[in-house]
């Protein structure tokens, strides 16, 4: 895990989104992906985020290590994780169908703490994530950022 100083999200990612979760589809390899999760605003004494879980194809993949599910962060900070160097009790790869698109979800859970001058406040945490593909270990045409399984508008014949 990489932190970086500020809550910019980096430009050169390949998917961003807002919120505690993302989803994409791969084929028939899991990737080498790295997540960011970008956190503010920065009077916020440290944010609680749950261990990422990886959903794919709705089975559920978890983290080794449940004695510590979770992970301190600093808000208005920038973290990167490389999901292939974080060892998963059930491994990818194998829930993962064949000449199909799977679809996968990222979840994560935050949970904020104040500064004591702050306590009673209510600031909600502005969560920013997404995710970047390792290219030099992965084919860009192994994952799709949007739904392959849905018809653009545009594949419908006309009527």
């Amino acid at each position: 895990m990489f932190r970086l100083s500020g809550a910019s999200f980096p430009e050169w990612f390949d998917h961003h989104n807002q919120g505690p979760s993302c989803s994409f589809w791969v084929g028939n390899k899991f990737p080498s992906i790295a997540l960011c999760i970008a956190i503010g605003p920065a009077h916020l004494e440290h944010v609680t985020i749950d261990r990422p879980i990886i959903n794919i194809n709705g089975v559920k993949c978890s983290l080794h290590g449940e004695e510590k599910p979770y992970l301190n962060m600093l808000p208005h900070h920038t973290y990167l994780f490389d999901l292939q160097h974080i060892v998963f009790s059930d491994y990818l790869d194998r829930f993962v169908t064949e000449n199909e698109w799977n679809h996968v979800e990222i979840t994560y859970s935050v949970k904020q703490r104040f500064n004591e001058k702050d306590k009673h406040a209510v600031t909600p945490v502005s969560v920013e994530n997404g995710i970047y593909v390792l290219k030099q270990r992965s084919s860009m045409e192994d994952i799709q950022f949007t739904d392959p399984h849905k018809k653009r508008r545009l594949d419908v014949d006309p009527e």
